[in-house]
């Protein structure tokens, strides 16, 4: 009598492999839309939507492209167009995809909303940009909740229209964020993010007072960018590349300190559009015994809005270092109060941010004969 003949373990190893589902491929682009959105005639709005990409492994970005939709050819202006990668650990606290109006997008998110990094800036119609040959810029995926699993990029936009007609026009945009070709990888930028200065912000009702704080390099490094934070009382932010010996070195032609006249590497006047300076098509070699001096000016009550708090004593300033005033509330005497560092809008910040990568073997910038780094290695 014949029997049947017993399928081979290869073919049974096959036919589960056939019928398993295939692990899902890790995106090309990821892609963000700021919804549609009014802007009233004659106006000058910051608007700003957070959004979150259910990605949960890290993106490496090679490239991105920014689509204005009803401002090209028409009466509507685009001051500028920010593209900012969340950093922190409470995304969840978000609204997510919420329009909100708000300058510096200071008044969504929780109380880490200052933890994002600029990555892409836009002022027309339509902007491309891509990193240098061998580079990529790592988007980390991070946590709704402290402690929780990080299952989502969350990226954040900032627009800034100018509406000069006597309309209202319809404005939207779109991102599209493009990941680096495997195997062309030779170095992951990482994220700077120093806030030590913010230990001495400390300004008085009427006054003017600067911070300072120094970021030192883990080794022999590039600079890929640089810029700063500060909130609403920001007046002025400058940094310095500075030798071993703690003294200024080129290149020192960034805007010039409003308040002292002195040089910076870079800049910048202006709280909701920092600016940035990218050093391209190289990075800016900065040795393991150097460092990045920064400094913010703050001001309280002159050209920009005077601090007000809940008076604690009768007769002394409420606002500390540690322990910024309370808001004012109906049960409570409104006076001014003391401009120090604080997670609200109404507190501030002295940030330098920006971006470096590992230098090649000898220091040098150009990593593009370099092996190849492997998907998911730092």
């Amino acid at each position: 009598m014949s029997h049947p003949r017993r399928p081979s373990i290869l073919l049974f190893l096959l036919s589960l492999a056939l019928a398993a589902p295939a692990a899902a491929a890790a995106p090309k682009v990821l892609k963000v839309r700021f919804p549609r959105t009014v802007v009233e005639p004659g106006r000058n709005v910051e608007r700003c939507v957070f959004v979150r990409l259910p990605v949960d492994e890290t993106f490496d970005l090679g490239g991105w492209e920014v689509m204005q939709h009803g401002a090209g050819g028409t009466s509507v202006g685009i001051a500028h167009f920010l593209v900012y990668l969340y950093t922190g650990q409470r995304a969840g606290e978000f609204s997510s995809g919420q329009v909100v109006d708000s300058r510096a997008c200071l008044d969504l998110g929780p109380a880490d909303r200052d933890q994002r990094q600029l990555l892409a800036s836009s002022s027309g119609p339509r902007s491309t940009g891509a990193l240098p040959p061998g580079l990529a810029q790592p988007l980390a995926p991070t946590p709704a909740r402290p402690g929780g699993p990080p299952d989502a990029i969350g990226i954040l936009l900032d627009a800034n229209w100018v509406n000069n007609s006597t309309r209202g026009r319809a404005v939207s945009a779109r991102v599209v964020l493009r990941r680096a070709a495997p195997g062309t990888v030779r170095r992951r930028l990482a994220p700077i993010l120093a806030r030590d200065a913010e230990a001495e912000i400390f300004v008085p009702p009427f006054g003017t007072a600067a911070s300072r704080g120094i970021w030192h390099p883990p080794g022999d490094v590039c600079l890929y960018d640089v810029t700063g934070k500060t909130h609403r009382r920001g007046r002025f932010f400058g940094v310095q590349a500075l030798d071993a010996a703690g003294q200024p070195r080129a290149p020192l032609d960034g805007l010039r300190n409003v308040f002292t006249g002195g040089p910076s590497l870079f800049g910048s006047l202006d709280y909701t559009d920092p600016g940035v300076r990218r050093f391209a098509p190289r990075g800016l070699p900065l040795g393991a015994g150097e460092s990045l001096g920064y400094e913010c000016w703050h001001e309280n009550g002159d050209r920009l809005p005077l601090r007000l708090g809940c008076e604690a004593s009768p007769g002394e300033t409420p606002g500390a270092l540690g322990t910024p005033a309370p808001a004012c509330a109906a049960d409570c005497t409104c006076v001014p109060a003391n401009v120090v560092a604080g997670t609200t809008p109404d507190d501030e910040v002295c940030g330098l941010a920006g971006w470096y990568y590992d230098a090649a073997p000898g220091g040098s910038c150009d990593v593009t004969g370099l092996p190849a780094v492997e998907s998911g290695t730092p």
